[in-house]
C-alpha cells in the first residue's frame, strides 16, 4: 500500500518536471528568437478602389458656316445704257454748190429710248445741217440730208457730229455750178468720186505719200506725189512715169487733205471676221473688220465677188507674203469699189486690187502688180520691181 503511493507520486513528479521543462524551453526558445515563430495573420489587402474612367469629353458641334448672303443680280442692261457716237460719214465729199449732200451717223452701241440725239454744226454758212439728228431707241444709224448754199468760188466746209461730248468730223468742198472736177451734179460718187467716196483729187494719184516716195525698178501709170515732204526719187532714172510728179504741191496737198475724209469716211460698222489669215477667203460686198495676222496673205487667194463696195479694215497691219498671194475680184466687183483700211503700215506681194490707205505707217510694194493705189497720209511710199497702176480704178 505505501510502495503504491509512493509509486504514484514518483509518477505525478516526472509529470510537474516534464511540464516545467516544456515551459522552460518554450521561454528560451522566444527569448532567442530561434524557436518557430507562429505564423502571422496576414490581413487582407486594401482593395484599391477602381478608378471610374474618365469620360471623353463630347466636343461641341461644329457650327455649320453661315452662307455668305447671295449678292444681288446685277440688274440688266437698260435701255438707256449710254453709247459713244463711232463716226459720221458724209456723200459725196464734192459737191455743187446748191445741192444736199447726206450724212450717217453712227453709235457704237443701241441708242437708249427715246432716242439718241445728236447735234449737228457746220463751220461756215454754206454747209446747212439742221441743228441735229435722233438716231432712234435701240437703233445705231441716222441718215440725215444736209443742204449746201450756192457758191461762186470753190469752198471747204466742216460738218461736225457730236454726241454725249463725243465729235466727229467730216470736210465737205462745194464747187459753183459747173465747176465740179467731172462735170454733173452730185450724185453717189459726187462728180469723179468712186462707190468709195474718193473725190478725184485722189483718184488722179497712184502713189501719194507725206514723207515722200522712193521708187526703184518699177513703172507706175498715174500720178505721184508727196505733202508735205517733197522727197520723190527714183523718177525718170529708175522708175517710169506714166503721170505727172507733184512732189508737195497744191495737188499733192489738197490730195493730202481729202485723203483723211476718205479714211474716216471708211470707218463704218463692220461685220467681224473671224480670222486676219484672208488666204481662200471669198467676199460679199460689204464692211468687214479684220483681226490682226502675221501675215493676211500667204501665198493664197482673197476673192472679192459681186458689184458694190468691199472696204476691209484692218486692225493694225496688212501684209501679202509670198509671190503668188493675190486679190482677186469677180462676179461685178470692180477695183474703183474696193478699200483697204490700214491704221498703220501695208507690204504689198504678189496681185493687189484695189486702193490702199495706211494712216500712221509706211506702204512697202516689192514684186507687186497693184491695179489700183497706195496712198499714205502717215510716211513714205516704197516701191521695188513693181508696177503700180491706177487705170480703170477711179
Amino acid at each position: 500500500m505505501l510502495r503504491r503511493k509512493t509509486h504514484l507520486q514518483t509518477i505525478g513528479l516526472l509529470v510537474a518536471t516534464l511540464g516545467l521543462t516544456v515551459a522552460c524551453g518554450k521561454v528560451e526558445r522566444d527569448s532567442t528568437g530561434t524557436g518557430t515563430a507562429p505564423t502571422p495573420v496576414v490581413a487582407p489587402a486594401a482593395i484599391t478602389p477602381t478608378a471610374e474612367p474618365t469620360p471623353e469629353p463630347t466636343p461641341a458641334p461644329t457650327p455649320a458656316p453661315t452662307p455668305a448672303p447671295t449678292p444681288a443680280p446685277a440688274p440688266p442692261p437698260t435701255s438707256g445704257s449710254p453709247s459713244r457716237l463711232l463716226s459720221l460719214t458724209i456723200t459725196p465729199l464734192l459737191q455743187t454748190g446748191g445741192d444736199p449732200v447726206i450724212g450717217t451717223v453712227t453709235l457704237d452701241g443701241p441708242a437708249p429710248d427715246g432716242g439718241a440725239v445728236v447735234t449737228l454744226t457746220s463751220s461756215g454758212p454754206d454747209g446747212r445741217p439742221p441743228a441735229n439728228v435722233n438716231v432712234g431707241g435701240g437703233n445705231r444709224t441716222a441718215t440725215v440730208t444736209i443742204p449746201t448754199a450756192s457758191v461762186s468760188n470753190t469752198t471747204e466746209v466742216l460738218i461736225t457730229a457730236t454726241y454725249r461730248g463725243d465729235s466727229k468730223s467730216v470736210q465737205i468742198r462745194l464747187f459753183a455750178n459747173g465747176a465740179l472736177p467731172g462735170g454733173g451734179g452730185g450724185g453717189g460718187g459726187g462728180g469723179g468720186g468712186s462707190s468709195l467716196n474718193i473725190p478725184s483729187s485722189i483718184t488722179a494719184f497712184a502713189l501719194l505719200g507725206s514723207a515722200g516716195v522712193t521708187c526703184t525698178a518699177s513703172t507706175v501709170v498715174g500720178d505721184v506725189g508727196s505733202w508735205p515732204l517733197a522727197a520723190i526719187t527714183g523718177f525718170p532714172a529708175l522708175c517710169s512715169d506714166a503721170g505727172t510728179i507733184h512732189a508737195a504741191d497744191g495737188a499733192a496737198q489738197t490730195a493730202h487733205n481729202d485723203l483723211a475724209n476718205v479714211y474716216a469716211s471708211w470707218s463704218q460698222p463692220c461685220q467681224n471676221l473671224a480670222t486676219g489669215i484672208l488666204d481662200g477667203i471669198t467676199l460679199a460686198p460689204g464692211v468687214y473688220c479684220v483681226p490682226h495676222a502675221a501675215s493676211n496673205l500667204n501665198g493664197g487667194t482673197l476673192t472679192l465677188t459681186g458689184s458694190g463696195t468691199h472696204i476691209l479694215r484692218f486692225t493694225d497691219t496688212f501684209i501679202m507674203s509670198g509671190a503668188a498671194s493675190a486679190i482677186s475680184l469677180s462676179g461685178g466687183a470692180t477695183c474703183g469699189g474696193v478699200g483697204f483700211q490700214v491704221p498703220t503700215s501695208a507690204t504689198l506681194t504678189g496681185t493687189a486690187r484695189g486702193t490702199f490707205i495706211a494712216n500712221t505707217g509706211a506702204i512697202t510694194a516689192t514684186n507687186v502688180v497693184l491695179s489700183g493705189r497706195a496712198v499714205t497720209f502717215g510716211t513714205a511710199v516704197t516701191m521695188t520691181n513693181a508696177t503700180i497702176s491706177n487705170a480703170g480704178c477711179s
